[in-house]
């Protein structure tokens, strides 16, 4: 099915459409760990369709005939047409007997603990769900600033600014993620990642500069109100 295809049918496929694609299925896809093997795993059958370049995600047929949504996570060329073609393909493709498909051991899931004091897990849910190896995370979340943020979708107002979250996936297949790393979400639903030291450190330079300018801004605000009021 192409993309025409399957754009003209989703208001006819609604009804099937999955509300909450299983959060391995779009690991798979961003890390490109084997997606269909996976799929197969959680007892949910797929064919893909194609990449729905509107939506920035790739649209999978499910041999029940429902739809799947993978919106992957990522910056940069992330969300563009090649990134998702490049990152499908290879999540496709990749061997059925890859060690990303297999189940951590409790040594596994704690081993890394170890390691990563700062941890805020106590991985009591992922010994309950058997965890799949490569999803394996330790992490720590650091809470944003509240500002009156106006978010025009939706007309809603407020939300936290700069949250961010150092995480490790000690056996990812993409490289970066095998060291802690800080995710940064700049403000809701978008995220600068898998930035390491020196990233990080480029990324605060860049907001303390933005910061010195935006004092400038307030004494010129003030002094413009002050001359607005002395005009009148």
């Amino acid at each position: 099915m192409s993309i025409s295809e399957a754009t003209d049918n989703r208001q006819s496929n609604l009804g099937q459409l999955t509300p909450a694609t299983p959060a391995v299925l779009t690991t798979a896809l961003t890390d490109g760990q084997p997606l269909l093997a996976r799929a197969a795993e959680l007892g949910i059958g797929v064919t893909t369709v194609d990449i729905d370049v509107c939506d920035s995600a790739a649209l999978v047929q499910r041999k029940d005939g429902g739809l799947l949504y993978l919106v992957p996570r990522g910056q940069g060329d992330a969300y563009t047409e090649a990134f998702l073609r490049k990152a499908l393909a290879y999540a496709i493709e990749h061997p059925m007997e890859t060690d990303g498909l297999l189940r951590a051991t409790p040594a596994e899931i704690f081993e890394p603990h170890s390691r990563f004091p700062l941890c805020g897990s106590d991985h009591k849910d992922d010994l309950a769900s058997g965890e799949f190896k490569a999803d394996v995370t330790c992490y720590r979340y650091y809470d944003g600033v509240e500002l009156p943020v106006f978010f025009a979708d939706d007309k809603s107002t407020g939300g936290d600014v700069l949250r961010s979250v150092i995480d490790v996936h000690p056996y990812s297949e993409v490289a970066e993620r095998q060291l802690p790393c800080v995710n940064l979400e700049v403000i809701e639903d978008h995220w600068i990642q898998d930035l390491d030291p020196d990233g990080l450190a480029d990324v605060i330079a860049k907001l303390r500069g933005q910061l010195d300018q935006l004092d400038q801004v307030h004494a010129q605000l003030v002094q413009a109100r002050a001359d607005w009021a002395a005009s009148q």
